[in-house]
């Protein structure tokens, strides 16, 4: 858009829509200490003027702003909202129910006051309709309104589905619930919950609720006392089941995503370990597969798998190369698919490796350099035998260095 134009008279109207929109879980605590709904000079623009992963970095603080990594499904590629200055776009929830505030705030907004004589005709951007698209129907544009809700929905909202786990961490108690499509009062809450992934996973579909295939985990902080519990939203993962022929199936993880202000607490670590665990005792599971992994998750996903391995002496007495019925007993064992299991035992071969044996380093090194070759043959034969080479070397290299990033985190 040309109004984007560095060089354009109206670009210091333009704002970008990452940092000028403000996220945050709301909890009871929270509106008691101050937090804020439409406390600028602007009106609510709607119709209503009253309006995760994994360093272990301790407990949020409490109904901290968060700003999205993506708005580009709402305000396009360049994620940049025009007509205003100091725009502040609220997307609040309630930290359990979900219960959902929209609001926004600005200190000017082009066609008012002098901007008249600078841009005539040209009128902002419709901030709270382009939200709109992507959050459910039920929100609330008063922030009163808003109050009311966090303060009753406290003391009432209660995780739907089957508690599958418990877990401390940081002097807090947390429990894990496992939902489906059909799962009540289920639906409604996901509608809300999703919205999470367009701000935070690039590319990210919402589900057909017509598929109850689907399952979904939920990880919830839980405090209070027996009968007044109070219960917080962290993050959540959803997988699907695929026949895998005669009579097992295939486990998918799709979407997996701890909010901001749990991140960095091994919340992540303790949900994926949770499910695992689950698969792997499940004897109707032939492996786990993740639809799209970003680098993030699937260094989460090396450490957990690694760390799994090697608690198992999994490995133990066994050097590269390794005999194909090794790596297939650790696929079936631990339910990796073929390139994770791959990938972990590579890892675990490493951290046994001793630098100083130039003849295991070697055998290592032919040992990873003939299974990046047998991935990638076709394009590799297509070059010429020098390329290849060195494409094979900086393959290799670029692995290691993964490789020894997950080792020292475990260390």
């Amino acid at each position: 858009m040309a109004f984007f134009a560095s060089h354009n008279p109206l670009s210091e109207w333009v704002s970008s829509s990452n940092d000028s929109l403000s996220l945050r879980l709301v909890s009871a605590a929270d509106v008691d200490d101050g937090v804020q709904g439409q406390n600028g000079s602007a009106d609510a623009g709607a119709g209503d003027h009253d309006d995760d992963d994994d360093e272990d970095n301790g407990p949020p603080a409490q109904g901290a702003v968060f700003h999205p990594l993506y708005t580009y499904p709402v305000f396009g590629d360049e994620e940049k909202v025009f007509g205003y200055k100091d725009l502040d776009i609220k997307l609040y929830y309630a930290a359990g129910s979900l219960f959902t505030y929209l609001g926004f705030t600005y200190s000017a907004r082009i066609g008012e006051g002098a901007s008249k004589r600078i841009a005539p005709g040209v009128q902002p951007q419709d901030v709270v309709r382009m939200m709109s698209e992507k959050i459910p129907p039920g929100m609330t544009h008063n922030y009163d309104e808003f109050v009311k809700r966090v303060q009753s929905d406290e003391t009432t909202f209660r995780p739907m589905g089957t508690k599958i786990h418990e877990y401390q961490a940081h002097g807090k108690a947390y429990e894990m619930y496992e939902c489906t499509f059909t799962t009540p009062r289920f639906k409604e809450y996901h509608r809300r919950l999703q919205t999470f992934l367009v701000w935070f996973i690039e590319g990210a579909s919402f589900l057909q609720e017509s598929d109850t295939n689907w399952h979904f985990v939920l990880v919830f902080e839980k405090s209070g006392v027996p009968n007044h519990e109070v219960y917080k939203i962290v993050g959540y993962l959803s997988y699907y089941p695929f026949y895998h022929f005669p009579d097992k199936r295939r486990m998918r993880i799709s979407q997996f995503i701890i909010l901001p202000p749990f991140q960095k607490q091994g919340h992540g670590r303790a949900l994926y370990s949770t499910m695992m665990d689950r698969f792997i005792a499940d004897p109707n599971v032939v492996d786990v597969t993740v639809e799209d992994p970003n680098d993030f998750f699937q260094d989460m996903r090396d450490r957990c798998d690694v760390q799994r391995l090697l608690d198992a002496q999994a490995l133990k007495g066994l050097a590269a190369p390794l005999a194909r019925s090794h790596i297939e007993d650790v696929q079936r064992r631990f339910k990796l698919c073929k390139r994770q299991a791959n990938r972990c035992i590579e890892i675990v071969l490493l951290h046994r490796l001793k630098r100083l044996d130039a003849r295991a380093n070697k055998q290592y090194r032919l040992f990873v350099k003939a299974r990046i070759f047998r991935q990638n043959r076709e394009v590799l034969e297509s070059i010429e035998f020098d390329e290849r080479l060195d494409k094979l070397q900086s393959t290799y290299l670029g692995l290691i260095e993964d490789y020894r990033n997950v080792l020292e985190s475990l260390q």
